[in-house]
């Protein structure tokens, strides 16, 4: 994708000043052309799977979308310690 994203990118640098590169998402960790790669992928990809993933709610009756939504209540998620760890060493990083 590397030429798809870099002369966008260079486009995007030639549009924005410089000192409002990193204002968006002040980050040592993730430079600007990271923020925008994933932007544009995110968007476009967004407008084909959101039509793909709503295929899997068709049919579906309002006990049975219920239920699905149970599984995103912070009571029935799984605690995962790696990530924990990362994020939290992450967030030292950043400050």
């Amino acid at each position: 994708m590397r030429h798809v994203y870099e002369p966008l990118m260079t486009a995007v640098k030639e549009w924005v000043s410089k000192h409002l590169y990193n204002r968006k998402y002040p980050s040592a960790l993730w430079k600007t052309s990271r923020h925008f790669e994933r932007e544009v992928r995110e968007t476009l990809l967004g407008g084909y799977l959101g039509r793909e993933y709503a295929k899997y709610f068709q049919g579906k009756n309002k006990a049975e979308l219920e239920e699905l939504t149970q599984s995103f209540k912070i009571g029935n998620c799984k605690i995962r310690e790696n990530m924990n760890r990362v994020l939290i060493t992450t967030a030292a990083v950043t400050k």
